[in-house]
């Protein structure tokens, strides 16, 4: 019995001394995930980049523009990580005019409330009654719209021909708008009112236009529809193009930029310093941090990554897609690795310049950035942003990574438009109350 006992303690001692080694002896022992999972992730962790003490292209960059006269307290800088690692940083926290870049923080709220992939639908319908052997609709015509910002007059005609095809030549009734209509680059209701009675080319027993009327009680009888574009592709153009109305009318279907601010506000958790929205486009006067400027657009590249898009699906590739980025980085290594938005405002605030977007880099992926220049010659500061971020990329060693080389857009000229502005709540020298505006 006392021998067994022995025996048994010397197998049990042998079998702990053993069991650093059970990987090997003992697979069973293990857990059914494979050893070899392990390794592929640890070979999908990127290196860390390694903040330099002393940042020598940030510091010759603020030398550069306080010597051309701009002063210090405008300039900001700040590069980061996805992971909020930051690299370089100069009045990160001071709040500034972005411009256009504020475009960036309504197409975030516009895919968080409508997705990618939504499409804005403009419906002709009537609650009255089509006697096709007289061609006559007893009743009002609706045209009713959730804002399609691209609406056009060749769209205005191909929903006309569907309503024709319902066998109606004359209504007795009116035409009535409802919802934001808009027509190519214009919300003007009775230039819209007209083009669309035009396309028509249906009497009508009364001529006076009726816009957002409360809908009468009754059954709906759809005589056409509209689609927009995807969402996705109307927020690459307006980002692209910096196209003013795109952006003023998506705050509008956001509630306005007092909405939008708040909205913001509350998300982010901000000061009311941190953030003010007089214009949801960028025009006039606005105020954002770059260090929240740069959250919101982290907060964007998260919402896009759970639909499997990119920046580059909604904003342009530098120096090579259409638009207002088309000639900027063109002889560098950051050709077609680049994706960002400018923003540009020539008068307000003495001259306002702003760059902010991605890097995408071989070792790191993306990095972001965020310039913002005012009181100074918006050329002046563009060469020196591309200059700044071409000697950023040099001394911290990233090397760029294209994503894109070819033109996503046709080749054409972006729409310049006039944005009728409505009093500023905002501070600071204005510009004249009506602005053209480009990126």
């Amino acid at each position: 019995m006392k021998k067994g006992f022995a025996v048994l303690s010397v197998i049990l001692l042998m079998t702990l001394a053993f069991l650093p080694f059970r990987g090997k002896a003992f697979p069973f022992l293990l857990s059914n995930k494979p050893e070899i999972s392990r390794v592929v992730v640890a070979e999908a962790v990127k290196p860390e980049i390694v903040k330099p003490k002393k940042v020598v292209s940030l510091e010759n960059y603020i030398t550069r523009l306080k010597e051309n006269g701009a002063p210090t307290e405008s300039q900001a800088v700040l590069l980061q990580t996805l992971d909020g690692k930051v690299l370089a940083e100069n009045n990160a926290d001071t709040p500034l005019n972005p411009a256009s870049v504020m475009k960036l923080s309504v197409s975030y709220l516009a895919l968080k409330h409508y997705g990618p992939d939504h499409k804005f639908k403009t419906i002709a319908y009537t609650t009255g009654l089509i006697d096709e052997s007289k061609q006559v609709l007893y009743g009002d015509l609706v045209i009713e719209t959730e804002g399609d910002p691209n609406f056009t007059v060749s769209d205005a005609n191909s929903l006309a021909d569907s309503v024709r095809s319902q066998g109606i030549k004359r209504v007795e009734g009116t035409l009535i708008i409802k919802g934001p209509l808009l027509l190519r680059h214009t919300a003007n209701p009775e230039y819209i009112y007209g083009k669309l009675k035009a396309a028509l080319k249906l009497k009508f027993s009364k001529n006076i236009p009726i816009v957002e009327a409360k809908d009468n009680s009754g059954e709906k009888v759809l005589l056409g529809i509209h689609y927009s574009q995807p969402l996705r592709d109307l927020l690459l153009f307006m980002n692209a193009h910096s196209d003013n109305y795109y952006a003023e009318h998506f705050g509008q279907m956001l509630g306005g930029p007092d909405s939008v601010e708040a909205e913001l506000k509350s998300e982010f958790k901000l000061k009311p310093e941190q953030l003010i929205i007089s214009h949801t486009s960028g025009l006039d006067y606005n105020r954002i941090t770059p260090r929240v400027s740069l959250t919101v657009f982290q907060k964007m590249i998260k919402l896009l990554k759970t639909h499997q898009m990119r920046v580059e699906d909604i904003m342009p590739v530098v120096g090579v897609d259409s638009g207002t980025l088309i000639t900027r980085l063109v002889d560098t290594p950051l050709l077609g690795a680049v994706v960002a938005k400018t923003g540009t405002l020539h008068t307000t605030d003495d001259g306002a310049s702003i760059l902010q977007g991605v890097i995408y880099t071989e070792q790191y992926g993306p990095v972001m950035f965020a310039i913002f220049n005012m009181v100074g010659k918006v050329h002046y500061f563009r060469q020196e942003q591309d200059l700044f971020l071409t000697e950023l990329v040099s001394e911290l060693a990233l090397t760029p990574k294209a994503v894109r080389l070819a033109n996503i857009f046709p080749d054409e000229a972006p729409t310049l438009t006039d944005v009728e502005l409505p009093a500023s709540k905002a501070y600071g020298k204005r510009s004249s109350a009506k602005t053209k505006h480009r990126g």
